[in-house]
């Protein structure tokens, strides 16, 4: 390790090294030492992190950034003063920008919360989460509950797997926009399900589209009105 000898310092500066020296119980060499180490680890971190930011510039190069002005106009908006249904949308414009700098790869989330809350709100049902169990009704029927967001990159209507179709009676299924805005919505029971989905043997599943047919399927109930109903109180 080297040494460093230093010439000519103010008195003030070194009055203040002798009081923090004495504060943590240090020698001046310590205290000086310890001084120098933190003030170049800040340095090095900046450095670092300019690189990062550099980087992440480059990589995001020709992609339209918003404007640090309304950025700024944003953040004094208290997230308080915000309705529901203004937050899912910060929270689209939010997910875009992350899967643009590719700091995420999918926009999906939180659409299966959603959905969930929608669905029990709706129908009063008790939300119990499970397997292959997401709800239950008065009259003890069980439901499983999936959302799928229609985005201009992603149409699929594929839903998330279904692990267990003995595990429920109905599944309560709602397409999304873009901003998370009811298309449409079904409650299916589950032997439409077994009639209309694939199974999968390397993730031991069930693959279900919720296509347009389906709401013609026999006993398919249409709750797109009532979940849009439910949404509208949070608009």
């Amino acid at each position: 390790m080297g040494n460093l000898t230093i010439r000519n310092l103010a008195d003030s500066v070194i009055q203040a090294l002798k009081a923090e020296a004495r504060a943590n119980e240090r020698s001046m060499e310590a205290e000086a030492r310890r001084a120098l180490t933190e003030r170049f680890d800040r340095i090095q971190r900046m450095v670092r992190l300019r690189e990062r930011t550099d980087a992440l510039s480059r990589a995001t190069e020709g992609i339209p950034q918003t404007d640090s002005v309304l950025l700024l106009r944003e953040d004094r908006t208290s997230l308080k003063e915000k309705s529901v249904a203004e937050l899912l949308a910060l929270q689209v414009a939010v997910l875009k920008k992350l899967r643009a700098r590719r700091v995420l790869r999918t926009e999906n989330n939180p659409t299966g919360d959603l959905a969930e809350y929608l669905f029990c709100a709706a129908y009063g049902w008790e939300h119990e989460p499970g397997k292959a169990l997401d709800a239950t009704d008065a009259d003890g029927k069980r439901y499983q509950i999936k959302g799928r967001r229609l985005a201009r990159r992603d149409s699929s209507r594929q839903l998330s797997a279904i692990r267990d179709l003995d595990g429920f009676d109905i599944l309560a299924a709602v397409l999304f926009d873009e901003n998370y805005r009811v298309v449409r919505a079904a409650l299916i029971p589950v032997g439409v399900v077994r009639d209309h989905s694939k199974y999968a043997e390397h993730t031991n599943s069930h693959t279900f589209l919720l296509q347009d047919q389906v709401w013609d399927a026999p006993d398919v109930i249409d709750a797109t009105d009532c979940l849009r109903v439910q949404e509208a109180l949070y608009s």
